[in-house]
């Protein structure tokens, strides 16, 4: 078993390395964390008589202490995260109905703007009466000079091809008023699951914070296995 006054000088360290990578995160340092977690391993290899300066940072004991920082600034993200995700998530009623009435005010706008007597479909009616004149136009000159026929043609595919859009955004247009009308009659359902929906964020977030406390829980207790400390029951609770 370690001595008691080296195991005291081990978590002296550990906390002490671990209080400056987080400051070192706060003031957005990288370079500065990277050097934080570096002094992990030394300060392993020193209280323990790891080895040379050239072995430490690849002894056991060096790696585990560096995983645990590495975990455990990684997971103050997390946190921090988590606790935007629940504060979203107490409020997902109200910005539901935010983001719905959004939506069905776009969605309203762009089918009043489509309806049959809008100024677009006035404009294209005379644009396609336009392209008609003009297949009509080379389908008589091409009797004269028959290789007007093939322009003729193309504009006749023009000609079609813009009649059956219009006719298929219309009958679109229609059915969207519709989905318009049976969304907002059906309002206070679709609210209920999107408040339902918005606990998904918050419970991936718990599931990634108990991921990255197993993990920094486990490079721990495989500190005090190396040292040779009987880990307590109930720190081995949740492997």
């Amino acid at each position: 078993m370690a001595k008691p006054h080296v195991m005291t000088a081990l978590a002296a360290a550990f906390v002490a390395t671990g209080a400056l990578a987080q400051d070192a995160t706060d003031a957005g340092d990288q370079s500065a964390v990277g050097s934080v977690i570096d002094s992990v391993a030394d300060a392993a290899s020193n209280l323990l008589g790891g080895g040379t300066a050239e072995t430490a940072p690849d002894s056991p004991m060096a790696q585990a202490m560096k995983g645990v920082t590495e975990v455990a600034l990684d997971l103050q993200s997390t946190v921090d995260q988590l606790a935007a995700d629940i504060q979203s998530s107490a409020a997902s009623s109200q910005e539901g109905a935010r983001i719905l009435d959004e939506m069905l005010a776009a969605a309203t706008s762009v089918n009043d703007s489509l309806s049959n007597d809008s100024d677009v479909w006035v404009e294209l009616n005379t644009l396609l009466e336009t392209w008609s004149g003009k297949r009509d136009e080379m389908s008589k000159k091409a009797i004269d000079n028959p290789a007007l026929q093939d322009v003729a043609d193309l504009w006749s595919d023009r000609v079609t091809e813009g009649l059956a859009l219009r006719t298929q955004i219309l009958d679109q247009a229609t059915a969207s008023k519709l989905l318009v009308e049976d969304i907002e009659a059906q309002r206070e359902v679709i609210l209920a699951y999107y408040d339902v929906g918005a606990t998904d964020q918050v419970l991936a977030g718990m599931r990634k914070v108990s991921d990255q406390l197993g993990q920094m829980n486990d490079n721990m207790r495989s500190m005090l296995d190396q040292a040779g400390v009987e880990v307590p029951d109930a720190a081995r609770v949740s492997q």
